[in-house]
């Protein structure tokens, strides 16, 4: 179930990297590492990546990928090959994901509830929790936060924070 202007399908798998080793070499910054295997830690971000570990990488892409579309097409009921042909990475709405029996029907919280209640036996009277994913903490705690830290650099900034030449919180 899904709202008529979902976002709904980006069927596949994903892998992103960054190489930053041009970068590195720009600002004068090596990077040494010791591994086990050739292999071992690739791709890390500090050095292009080679073939061999692009192949690796690949592989498990490439599975990942074929795991997930036979889920696809054995929940939806849709034969292998439609499955990928709708699990080529792109996007679609609710409403297309109806007539792609993507999902089953269009609805909310409510239409979703109800479902559940009717085609799961869930109890309609448990209580629903929205979780967001960002909680900002309370004006309080932030204010509590910035007392202690600003308390912290008049320590750190006045003299009695020194000793022997080094910053110190604690003087023994």
């Amino acid at each position: 179930m899904a709202r008529e202007t979902s976002i709904t399908g980006s069927i596949g798998v994903i892998f992103t990297t960054t190489d930053l080793h041009k970068l590195m070499d720009t600002v004068g910054v090596k990077v040494d590492t010791v591994k086990s295997a050739p292999l071992k830690g690739e791709p890390n971000g500090f050095s292009a990546m080679d073939d061999k570990a692009r192949k690796a990488i690949q592989s498990i892409v490439d599975d990942s990928y074929r795991w997930f579309l036979g889920l696809v097409a054995d929940r939806r009921g849709l034969s292998p090959e439609r499955a990928k042909e709708l699990g080529d990475g792109r996007i679609y709405t609710g409403r297309q994901a109806v007539d792609l029996k993507l999902i089953d029907e269009l609805g909310g919280e409510q239409e979703a509830l109800d479902w559940l209640d009717d085609a799961r036996e869930v109890d309609a009277d448990l209580p629903v929790y929205e979780i967001s994913p960002y909680n900002p903490a309370p004006w309080y705690e932030v204010a509590a936060g910035r007392a202690a830290v600003r308390a912290v650099r008049e320590v750190l900034e006045s003299k009695s924070g020194f000793l022997d030449g080094v910053r110190a919180v604690w003087h023994p």
